[in-house]
């Protein structure tokens, strides 16, 4: 069998045609439809302009682009006059038709001496042969591509007789529209090279242009050098490298191949081949450069074999796709490796937060399942003798003990990973028992070390979904995160001996015992403020538990302190946290103190985790802390919160007690209702859902069976109902409603039906009734009881019922969503205040910080384009305001608003903002918010110098900048807002790298005097002079507030300082190339003429309107240089 194509140039091997003469109609030749025009050669005229616009921004194959274009158009316009030559030719062969066939060819003519090989090459020529020989020489076709042949089609039409120059004609121009209809999608592929479905597309053309219906394309990965191919609906990876096939051989060969017969040719492989082509079909084989190969599959019986002319076909195919193939794996490579550092990155967010296995497990089957495409996760545990493995089942965990063989073995005592694309007997250690689940499937297995360095468990995935093995990704991505469970898998363990459960899980549990334990006549005992703080220290495993009282107008008292059960006479936290505390009635749960708002230590105590509550029982307030757990997470859970609100109640129960006893003495009463209440807490507690079974048993004591609680929703304006009697609506009540504008705390009323309440929609949540009380449980969440007859000694039943009603509502309703917290409804912020030039962060109140950032986007109209929902933008600005280190004297949330409010002004001034799109503004907008988020003070050369993890994570490049997008991209997607233009808003972070102030200067420089709003190429420009002047801009703000900033800034620059120190670096850092030991008005100086001044003259040329901005700058620099003559 010919290598049909090794020398398709000048003495063509000849492909003989399955007839003598022309096809009948019963065949199906291959011609294009439609004669070539002067419109065609046009149209591939603009589409070689368009396919050179389009790759233009792909730098590396630049200079090869512009070579092939260049020659391109100079050949098209060559080929005009050539075709258009043809036309006249066979317009004036039509005219004397008649004539020239009844005539000798040029027999009146004189004579040139003609080629000896034109002249054979004529002598093949016939009415019936043209067709062959055209498919054999494609002449017109090497004529419009310049190629070399031993004929040309000049010479042919001055030598062959003239009847014959008209379907050589017709026949050519046929071949040269085929490539022309080609060419025409180049274009279109252009514009998807950087898309995922590029592949498809263009192996949907080139099927086209084969009259295919089969066509794969073998696509090279560049870290393992295999090949991978579709095939069906799985992915397989071929080894072209390391076997022999058709495919391979064409690939070393690089150039298109035709196969009549693949079975015969000499590197046909039995094993590979038929996988593609099972029926031994005519196929061609067509290389584009070495990371890509086309083989294309004749299906249609009834069309001719493939010739020459599919060989010139290919050719001018792999010429043209290789640019823009070389473009595509690059950005695919470049993706790849982003999308895997940022996987890892994350992995190692979320893995750190595991603490059992029964979450590890599912994670990891999941995560593995998305990330690498396993099917099968097995993690295996060493436990002395036994090997464990574990399964979860109906959210139970089950646990299976092994004997210690199999590949989990072998891996412990030889220290090795294990991969094979297919596990059996042959892999060393294998033990169908142990290993068996994974039998003729692809497989990983990494080994988890522990502190001495051994192996303590091994994680083995299995069955790649879509493929027949895994790749080498996978193997960086397995070996990773073998790392990362060497500190998860220990504490999972840990957490599994401690009967799979959390702490606070399991103190719930103990709660309803240890409440059993405390008999009402204990209240009494003058030792019973210590009984029961050790009851609670037992169940939230507390070493130190200290119990503060508050009345109205007097100081917080200390009642007592505890270390495990001694009492100690110490003070372990000030009275400013304290009071700050009793005021703002805030739950803590804190695993570092340090970064507690407002905690200070006393002494030399030494605080690791701390948890707190207040509770508040009429004019009396408790305050509890408890501080380093002592279970082996060493961190106390959102669990303890119950546990310490019920507790406190006992504590305000026995406050109460001892202070009133005389008059709990006189009323006997009383102390039934007390008991009763301790009684129904208790039994409430053991049922399934405690705060319903309390609320049934208050409203049945007081009389009043149905009832509702709600709570307001601030965005949409209602109150809904969370807790129903089972005849009680559902319905929502208005903000407004008189029911809740004239209760403060309390409210009763027994006639309805004849008060000024009758308005109030309420009426339509309860069945008839005509007495009601209100009750207050906590701000913004109301208690309404409804009947017609009620309790005589109801406020009595109130009083004691009350704290346990607001405990328990706080324990074990559902937590508000962060939306019913911000009321943006009510903010005295004014729009005038958010669009200032004067703006200054730092005089806004806490509340108004937030409402701030969600008024940028209201008022820049972007709400639709994020989601079109307060509730998400709430939890967007929250998460963000969350994930900004308060601690930090700059790069904080106050810094962020700082920056937005500056892009936000210049967006929204005189419609500035209009040059870009909705979805554009919102990417703009969410960058400058997000643009440091969870900067930890440091600095790319301070991570680049300190080796930091971030830096193998995103790079030596824009590390911080990188980081800022990672972290920014989580909080978009755990807020729920939507995000439409997302490489807008990745390359506007980015743009704030000031390592890349000079380059990105010169870029925005070419706007000056030069922008055109409606011109959309300038927008990723002024993006990014944007989000540059947003970083300057506390410039342009008043001089005290622009003081106040350069002085963090080089606080910050100076703790950088200490910290190279510390790590033994010299110190480097410096502000336009001043040291950070400089006095400040000079660095500020600096700073001002070499990066604020530059930026804001752009600013201002681009937009007359922003001048302000650099006046103030400027009225700053004069300040400034005032206090360097100080």
């Amino acid at each position: 069998m010919k290598n049909i194509g090794a020398d398709f140039v000048g003495g063509f091997p000849r492909i003989a045609s399955p007839l003598n003469h022309t096809p009948k109609t019963t065949k199906k030749p291959r011609p294009a439809s439609g004669d070539t025009t002067g419109e065609t050669m046009k149209s591939l005229s603009k589409l070689n302009q368009q396919l050179s616009s389009n790759l233009f921004t792909a730098e590396s194959q630049r200079d090869l682009l512009n070579e092939r274009i260049d020659m391109l158009e100079q050949q098209v316009i060559a080929d005009q006059d050539f075709i258009a030559n043809l036309r006249a030719r066979i317009a004036n062969l039509s005219e004397s038709a008649t004539i020239s066939q009844a005539t000798s060819p040029r027999n009146d003519q004189p004579q040139k001496k003609v080629d000896p090989k034109v002249i054979a090459a004529a002598a093949e020529i016939t009415s019936d042969s043209i067709f062959p020989f055209l498919q054999n020489r494609p002449l017109a076709f090497f004529h419009l591509m310049c190629n070399k042949s031993d004929v040309s089609i000049d010479e042919i039409i001055d030598t062959i007789s003239s009847d014959l120059i008209v379907p050589l004609f017709h026949f050519s121009l046929k071949q040269i529209n085929r490539f022309a209809t080609f060419f025409s999608h180049m274009g279109e592929l252009s514009t998807t090279a950087l898309d995922p479905t590029f592949i498809e597309l263009t192996a949907e053309c080139v099927r086209n242009a084969y009259f295919s219906e089969v066509c794969y394309v073998f696509i090279r990965d560049e870290l393992s050098g295999e090949f991978f191919c579709t095939l069906g609906n799985k992915l397989l990876q071929v080894n072209l490298k390391g076997m022999t096939s058709t495919i391979a051989s064409v690939a070393q060969l690089q150039k298109p191949t035709i196969l009549l017969e693949p079975e015969k040719y000499p590197d046909y492989s039995p094993s590979l081949d038929p996988l593609f082509n099972p029926g031994n079909l005519p196929e061609i084989i067509i290389p584009v450069g070495r990371n890509a190969v086309f083989l294309v599959i004749k299906t249609d019986p009834q069309a001719y074999d493939y010739t020459n002319e599919d060989i010139a076909l290919g050719t001018m195919i792999s010429k043209l796709l290789l640019p823009l193939f070389e473009q595509h794996f690059g950005y695919r490579t470049m993706m790849m490796e982003v999308e895997h550092r940022r996987n890892l990155r994350q992995f190692e967010l979320d893995l750190s937060t595991k603490t059992s296995l029964e979450i590890l497990i599912p994670f990891l089957l999941e995560l593995f399942n998305s990330l690498i495409c396993a099917n099968d996760v097995k993690i295996f545990v060493f436990s002395g003798t036994f090997l464990l493995t574990f399964e979860v089942e109906d959210h139970r965990l089950v646990q299976k003990t092994l004997d210690r063989k199999g590949i989990p073995q072998w891996i412990y005592e030889n220290k090795k990973y294990v991969y094979t694309e297919k596990l059996n007997l042959d892999i060393p250690g294998f033990d169908f028992y142990i290993d068996g689940w994974s039998t003729d499937k692809p497989y990983i297995a990494y080994p988890v070390y522990g502190d001495t360095k051994d192996v303590i468990g091994v994680v083995c995935v299995s069955d790649k979904i879509g493929s027949n093995k895994f790749s080498n990704w996978d193997m960086e991505f397995m070996e990773s995160m073998s790392a990362m469970m060497a500190v998860v898998l220990p504490r999972c363990i840990d957490a599994l001996q401690e009967k799979r459960k959390s702490e606070g899980e399991l103190s719930l549990e103990k709660l309803p015992l240890t409440l059993e334990k405390i008999a009402f006549e204990d209240l009494e005992k003058s030792d019973s403020y210590k009984n029961i703080l050790m009851k609670t220290m037992e169940l939230i495993k507390a070493e130190w538990i200290s119990f503060y009282i508050k009345k109205d107008n007097e100081d917080a008292k200390r009642i007592l302190t505890m270390q495990n059960d001694e009492i100690k006479d110490e003070i372990i936290v000030t009275s400013e946290f304290v009071e700050q505390n009793f005021n703002t009635m805030k739950e803590i749960v804190a695993p570092d103190v340090k970064r507690v708002e407002g905690f200070d230590i006393v002494g030399n105590f030494n605080a690791k985790s701390l948890i707190c509550i207040t509770n508040v029982r009429h004019d009396e307030k408790v305050f509890i802390i408890a501080m380093n757990n002592l279970s082996k997470t060493g961190q106390f859970s959102d669990e303890h919160i119950p546990i310490l609100y019920v507790m406190s109640n006992y504590l305000i129960y026995t406050l109460r007690l001892q202070n009133k006893n005389n008059q709990i003495e006189n009323a006997k009463s009383g102390n039934v209702v007390m008991e009763n209440v301790f009684k129904t807490s208790s039994e409430a507690l053991k049922s399934s859902d405690p705060f319903s079974f309390l609320l049934n048993q208050f409203a049945e004591t007081t009389m009043l069976k149905n009832f509702a609680v709600f709570r307001v929703r601030f965005q949409i304006k209602k109150y809904e109902v969370l807790v129903k009697s089972e005849n009680a609506k559902n319905e929502m009540i208005d903000t407004n409603d008189i029911i809740f504008t004239k209760t403060e705390d309390f409210f009763y009323t027994a006639d309805f039906k004849n008060s000024a309440f009758l308005e109030s929609k309420i009426v339509q949540n309860f069945p008839e009734f005509n007495q009601m009380i209100v009750q207050k449980l906590h701000d913004g969440l109301y208690l309404v009881l409804a009947g017609n007859e009620v309790h005589q000694n109801y406020q009595q039943l109130i009083s004691y019922f009350l704290p346990s009603l607001k405990s328990f509502s706080l324990a074990f309703l559902p937590r508000p969503p962060l939306c019913n917290i911000v009321n943006l409804h009510a903010s005295k912020l004014l729009d005038t205040d958010v669009s200032s030039r004067l703006f200054v962060s730092r005089s806004l109140s806490d509340s108004e910080k937030t409402e701030c950032a969600m008024k940028f986007f209201i008022n820049a109209e972007l709400l639709n384009a994020i989601g079109g929902d307060l509730e998400k933008l709430t939890n967007f600005v929250t998460f963000t305001r969350e994930n900004y280190n308060e601690n930090l004297k700059f790069h904080n949330f106050e810094h962020a608003l700082d920056f937005t409010q500056f892009v936000f002004v210049c967006l929204t001034r005189n419609k500035f903002g209009n040059c870009m799109n909705v979805d554009q503004k919102a990417a703009l907008l969410c960058a400058s918010l997000l643009h440091d988020v969870n900067h930890d003070g440091t600095n790319t050369l301070f991570l680049n110098q300190t080796s930091s993890y971030l830096v193998d994570l995103y790079g030596k490049e824009s590390t911080l900048e990188r980081h800022h997008v990672s972290e920014a991209l989580r909080i978009v997607e755990k807020s729920g807002i939507t995000l439409k233009d997302k490489r807008f808003f990745v390359n506007a972070i980015l743009a704030t790298d000031m390592s890349k102030f000079e380059e990105n200067v010169q870029k925005v420089t070419v706007l000056r005097g030069k922008f055109n709003k409606t011109d959309k190429t300038q927008v990723p420009l002024v993006a990014t002079l944007l989000m540059m002047c947003g970083n300057v801009a506390n410039t342009t703000r008043p001089f005290y507030f622009a003081s106040e900033c350069g002085k963090r800034i080089l606080s910050e620059y100076q703790e950088i300082s200490k910290l190279e120190e510390q790590n033994g670096i010299q110190n480097h850092q410096k502000i336009c190339g001043k040291s950070i030991t400089d006095p400040l008005p000079e660095i500020e100086l600096a700073f001002i003429n070499e990066i604020a001044l530059p930026l804001l003259e752009i600013l201002e040329d681009v937009s007359p309107d922003f001048k302000d901005f650099k006046v103030q700058c400027q009225d700053n620099k004069e300040q400034w240089t005032k206090e360097t003559k100080k």
